[in-house]
């Protein structure tokens, strides 16, 4: 996705396509492979982004005119129509699969009308029909979304508002049922057998679904036998299924295909589950699995067969009741009928039995998340690999440092062998390499019964240890950089350019972020580098290389932002290019140490976000900024974008262009310049730096305790943090209701997404949630 930024010449509403686009091909690639966990974040990662649009690009899935007939309608337009659509109806489909979904778009086009009892006008057209069924569907899901914790509360029904709401929506069900009665008797019905009288028949069947969906809402729920009437509601809709999969089923053998063009569908095999898990009469429930088997048609993400996995796979991160599936065994009488995916675990193991004899104190997971490493306070690192049942297995354990271990890291899984990265309290970072042929219990190591073993690379400070470590790999170029920080404030860099030769680690800079704390004076410090394989789009059109390194380094109670540009240094007469780091940004606002820093991933939104732990119990969220003038920014063409291709001929360029401005430095004057660059780096205006600005946009204090990690998802939209208080807090960015708020000051004036400060959820991934002496708890 960091490629789109090549695209930001481009008007902003065909970005947003292009984007949605991607999320489209990806959630469909994920499902074709049956990797519903993937399919769900990416159009999780849609919904996100049609949740910042404008109303005026939403309304138009309201109409019940379509606008594909229209001459006045551009390409683009009917393009993001047929995209929002698309979308719309994955959410209200994967509503009904996995619990706590969100239908984003259903609850946007809900809000404003919630009282709106405005009588529908008689149906003229299938067309017409169907987007006023699809219409009514998608506000019976916003409520049942909305009042989700509420089903069958009385008192909480007793209220006006919930009330009159839930009446609106029960008698604007009762009208749709007499208009479609009195269309399908006037001459424009479709006859019976072709393929619209088949798209009305699925238009009743959505109808019917969500009217009973709207229906149970009031409902207490209970596990006893459906009444005698609904039963035989459920069973029409049994029936009406059926007769739609033998229409299905008679069409794949004939030569006209069966199109419904002028709609996107649910189907079917949605409502199927809808009545599995809502009628408990166990004869119904047999009809609609027998039909669920057998379907072979698929609709959108699912199929009838792979409909199962995804209802597995689906985790249940909400609170209150079980998800219905959980409950779909015990329900029914015939155990033996129902599919296997009732028998496959639905997650995960949240627990970790780590097996340490002492205090867990870093945990890191691979790219993947299927595999996680762990240190402890004995010195002893143990990974452990998720299998696919969802139970994570021991693999190894041996002896990597002689005290503490303060960081982990894994290394991309494109680099091989498997490298995890590590720092002890002595202050030796060491290589761990993999061998995948040796047996479970010696792959990192040639034996764990050893105090210590022995690394693939190691390195420590000569003077003073080393406290904080950071690596990023390069996929492009196949570099590696080690950024080491000391516990004097000094900060080294250092360059691989063969990953498969690790030893060689050359340095390409050094300086000193703060002075030298005082002996006894209790110190914090921490790197990390920008996770983004480029910088954003807005920082290269301020000048900033497009294969620049940029740091984010916690030093005492300030944190500090550098960033790397290309000098030209002469040695024996010889000029040549090299990296050096230059203060870009300083946020000295902090009343405390600084217990950790994170920089977000996902800068395609033009621009970074940091966020900080410190001691005086705040986490605080920072915009990064490289403000510039329109006439001052670097144009988009291709010679000042284009990298690593022709990076030696811009190398080269730029060195003539450097030295018809400035001299070349004698040897003397070189080495003087090397013997002062361990001093602290400060913005002086030269050739290649780039001013930086920040701004805080949260300051969080939900920890009210001193906050000593915080971190992102690999999407830059989910922030965690854990305290002294023992817990774990996530917050989410998302979209306020209104863009002329307050909070869209936070994109100074730019375009693009507006982001409300970060609010507070429940559920996350892929973050750690607390580590104990005895489990490392996680939420995936």
């Amino acid at each position: 996705m960091s490629k789109l930024s090549t695209y930001v010449h481009v008007p902003m509403e065909n970005r947003i396509t292009v984007t949605l686009l991607c999320c489209v091909s990806f959630v469909c690639i994920e499902s074709l492979r049956k990797n519903w966990r993937p399919a769900l974040t990416h159009l999780s990662n849609g919904l996100r982004i049609i949740e910042s649009l404008p109303m005026s690009m939403l309304n138009r899935l309201r109409d019940t005119v379509s606008i594909y007939g229209s001459v006045n309608n551009t390409e683009e337009e009917l393009g993001m129509d047929y995209i929002l659509r698309l979308f719309a109806t994955w959410e209200v489909s994967c509503a009904l699969f996995a619990e706590n979904f969100r239908p984003v778009i259903s609850i946007k086009l809900y809000r404003g009308r919630e009282l709106d009892d405005k009588p529908l006008d008689e149906f003229e057209s299938i067309t017409q029909a169907h987007r006023a069924i699809v219409q009514y569907t998608r506000d019976v899901f916003a409520l049942v979304w909305l009042f989700r914790d509420h089903q069958g509360d009385d008192q909480f029904w007793s209220q006006p508002i919930p009330r009159r709401q839930h009446e609106i929506l029960s008698h604007r069900g009762d009208c749709m049922g007499g208009l479609f009665e009195r269309f399908m008797a006037k001459p424009q019905a479709p006859p019976s057998g072709t393929g619209e009288h088949y798209s009305v028949c699925l238009d009743m069947l959505h109808y019917s679904c969500a009217r009973l969906l709207c229906e149970n809402l009031r409902r207490k729920k209970s596990r006893e036998p459906s009444s005698a009437e609904n039963v035989a509601r459920y069973a029409e809709l049994v029936s009406i299924a059926d007769r739609l999969h033998q229409g299905f089923a008679a069409k794949q053998s004939e030569t006209t295909p069966f199109s419904r063009s002028f709609t996107l569908d649910i189907g079917i095999i949605p409502p199927l589950y809808f009545i599995i898990v809502s009628c408990h009469d166990p004869k119904v429930q047999k009809g609609a699995f027998r039909i669920l088997r057998e379907y072979p048609q698929r609709e959108n993400l699912w199929d009838g067969i792979s409909v199962g996995n995804l209802l597995a796979t689906a985790k249940n991160m909400g609170h209150g009741s079980s998800h219905p599936l959980k409950e779909s065994r015990t329900m029914s009488s015939f155990p033996h009928e129902i599919p296997a995916i009732a028998e496959e675990k639905t997650g995960f193991d949240l627990n970790v039995q780590h097996g340490h004899q002492d205090l867990v104190q870093a945990v890191a997971f691979n790219a993947y998340g299927d595999r996680c490493a762990t240190g402890s306070v004995d010195g002893k690192i143990k990974v452990f690999n998720r299998h696919k049942d969802g139970v994570w297995h021991h693999c190894d354990t041996w002896g990597a440092h002689g005290g503490e271990i303060l960081e982990l890291q894994w290394l991309p899984p494109t680099v091989y062998p498997n490298l995890i990265a590590s720092l002890g309290i002595e202050g030796r970072f060491k290589l761990w390499a993999e061998d995948p042929s040796a047996a479970p219990g010696r792959r990192f190591s040639a034996s764990n019964r050893a105090t210590t073993s022995k690394a693939a690379y190691e390195m420590r400070s000569a003077k003073y240890p080393y406290r904080s470590f950071s690596m990023k790999h390069n996929e492009e170029t196949r570099h590696t950089y080690l950024a080491l920080l000391a516990s004097d404030g000094r900060l080294m860099v250092f360059e691989n350019e063969q990953p498969e030769n690790m030893s060689e680690y050359t340095p390409i800079d050094e300086l000193s972020i703060c002075t030298k704390p005082s002996r006894g004076e209790e110190v914090s410090f921490r790197v990390r580098f920008d996770p983004n394989p480029d910088p954003c789009y807005n920082a290269m059109q301020a000048g900033v290389a497009s294969d620049s390194l940029a740091l984010v380094v916690a030093g005492m109670a300030a944190v500090k932002i550098y960033r790397s540009r290309d000098v030209i240094t002469t040695s024996y007469g010889v000029a040549q290019m090299q990296r050096e780091f230059y203060l870009a940004l300083e946020v000295g606002i902090h009343r405390g140490l600084v217990r950790d820093v994170a920089w977000a991933p996902g800068n395609i939104r033009g621009h970074d976000i940091i966020a900080t732990a410190c001691q005086d119990g705040f986490v605080r969220v920072f915009r990064i900024d490289t403000p510039h003038s329109s006439n001052e920014g670097k144009s988009w063409s291709t010679s000042e974008l284009a990298r690593y291709e022709n990076h030696q001929v811009q190398t080269s360029s730029r060195a003539g262009q450097l030295n018809d401005k400035q001299q070349h430095q004698s040897g003397l004057s070189a080495s003087l310049a090397k013997s002062g660059s361990h001093a602290e780096r400060h913005f002086s205006g030269q050739l290649g730096q780039v001013k930086h600005a920040c701004k805080e946009i949260a300051k969080l204090d939900s920890h009210r305790t001193p906050v000593w990690r915080v971190g992102f998802d690999d999407d830059g939209q989910i922030l965690a943090s854990t305290g002294d208080d023992g817990k774990l807090d996530g917050y989410a960015m998302i979209a306020p209701r209104k863009p002329w708020s307050r909070e869209d000051n936070h994109h100074g004036g730019g375009s693009g997404p507006i982001f409300m400060p970060w609010n507070p959820i429940t559920a996350m991934s892929g973050i750690v949630l607390k580590k104990s002496g005895e489990e490392v708890n996680v939420a995936m």
